[in-house]
């Protein structure tokens, strides 16, 4: 009996193939045990470092994985790394310091969620925390209503 039509093309868990993302970099992927797909924890420039990696990767032959980053060393490198604008810069690190860190700063980010996250977000107060709108000079005069000289 052969296989099934939707497995035809499909490679054994372990092996994989690099894709190419719309950037024009090259993503690494491969299957693990359960079958679920796995993404190499960096892109590549080329398609060829993007395969050299996944036959280290199923020799066995890639290091050890680095000490995972927790959501302050991430911060930190994000911070150092963008090329932002000095006021840009400067908000973001306000944010980082007084909103981020001292709740999510020793967070790893591979326990770090979509869920964690809007539980952290929802224990901010609404008028100061990130993303949070403050009143112009335009939407206060159309809250204020308007006098007439009659």
């Amino acid at each position: 009996m052969g296989r099934s039509p939707g497995r035809a093309g499909r490679r054994p868990n372990g092996a994989g193939a690099p894709r190419q993302l719309a950037s024009g970099r090259w993503q690494a992927r491969y299957r693990d045990d359960q079958g679920r797909l796995i993404s190499a924890p960096r892109t590549f420039d080329t398609k060829l470092d993007a395969t050299s990696w996944l036959q280290a990767h199923a020799a066995g032959e890639l290091p050890a994985e680095p000490e995972r980053f927790t959501v302050a060393q991430y911060g930190e490198e994000f911070l150092g790394t963008r090329p932002l604008k000095p006021r840009t810069r400067l908000e973001y690190r306000r944010v980082f310091d007084t909103k981020i860190v001292p709740t999510l700063g020793e967070v790893g980010l591979h326990r770090l969620s979509p869920a964690s996250v809007r539980a952290w977000y929802a224990t901010l107060d609404p008028a100061t925390r990130p993303g949070a709108r403050t009143p112009t000079a335009c939407s206060a005069r159309s809250a204020t209503p308007r006098l007439r000289t009659t």
